[in-house]
């Protein structure tokens, strides 16, 4: 893997960064301290032989830390979703072949757990509960515990094609993202459900918003997790409203298919995204900016005809 780092020119420097990779990034997450950020890079059609790897860099610096795979006798076999665990020094990868493997920060295997009758088409973490909502190819909606005995409970039974699972910070609202089903004409879009009751909520959708072939997955985002953000197969960011489903904000800076966004755990008005472009951005909202323009403004002062202006995404933050 070949990897070089630029310096976004951003009031930030220290943290703001774009990691720049000569293949597609499937997957990024911030650990909850929001020290480290885990890349997934999955297949990749223009460079079919390139094993899959799983990466944790450093987001301070953009050091990599670590570069390994789910699972090493299968070099080839995918990462159906990677995430951290509640303590930011364990991250866990699930597979195909119906494991889940928790490793440390430092690439050594702690515990391998099977996922039962659930074969994942994509897993996402419940860091805070140390579970794991599990998507299978059969539309099945599973839950995972991660610690002490693997207890898997099935929830629901999807009628759309879903993509992929997202979960808001609380466990209580749940994300699914759909991708566009020719057999009844439905649009792509993202359903939300109440996780206390398995209750639909409310559909997202814009006409912006185009999921035809690639995974996306959707992320919550804003101090109360008030948003949900999608990228687009056209690259464009698309910000919802959860309470109203309005879409409030679209960002137009990738230039190819962004997969995932993830918004900073510690600093809300932080968000990264990634792209079939070959980058991550790492945003940052006005008040957060005004937050850190404090501490260096004479940074800032020195650059003031460069730096690229913050994203306002929602009134009042």
């Amino acid at each position: 893997m070949f990897f070089c780092l630029d310096v976004v020119v951003s009031p930030e420097p220290s943290i703001h960064q774009t990691f720049t990779f000569s293949r597609t990034v499937s997957q990024v997450e911030w650990s909850p301290d929001s020290r480290y950020l885990l890349t997934n890079l999955g297949f990749d059609p223009v460079n079919p032989d390139d094993k899959p790897e799983i990466n944790v860099f450093e987001a301070a610096t953009g050091n990599l830390l670590l570069s390994t795979c789910h699972n090493p006798a299968s070099g080839m076999l995918l990462s159906r979703g990677v995430g951290w665990m509640s303590d930011s020094k364990r991250f866990v990868s699930f597979g195909e072949d119906r494991l889940f493997v928790i490793r440390d920060l430092q690439g050594k295997v702690l515990r391998t757990g099977s996922t039962g009758d659930v074969i994942p088409k994509f897993g996402k973490i419940i860091a805070s509960l140390n579970m794991a909502a599990l998507l299978s190819h059969d539309r099945t909606l599973a839950v995972l515990s991660l610690e002490g005995d693997e207890e898997i409970r099935v929830l629901d039974k999807l009628t759309c094609i879903p993509a992929t699972i997202s979960l808001s910070s609380d466990s209580r609202v749940l994300a699914v993202s759909c991708s566009v089903d020719p057999d009844i004409d439905r649009a792509a879009h993202v359903d939300l459900y109440d996780t206390q009751t398995w209750s639909f909520l409310r559909r997202l959708e814009a006409e912006s918003y185009v999921n035809l072939v690639f995974v996306i997955t959707p992320a919550f985002g804003g101090p109360n997790d008030e948003l949900v953000c999608c990228g687009s197969e056209n690259g464009i960011l698309h910000f919802w409203d959860v309470e109203t489903g309005e879409l409030v904000k679209v960002l137009e800076e990738h230039s190819q298919h962004v997969g995932c966004a993830s918004f900073s755990p510690v600093h809300p008005g932080l968000m990264v995204s990634c792209s079939d472009d070959n980058h991550i951005i790492v945003w940052v909202t006005k008040d957060l900016c005004r937050s850190f323009q404090g501490a260096d403004q004479k940074w800032i002062e020195q650059r003031k005809d460069s730096i690229k202006l913050p994203i306002n995404i929602k009134n009042g933050w």
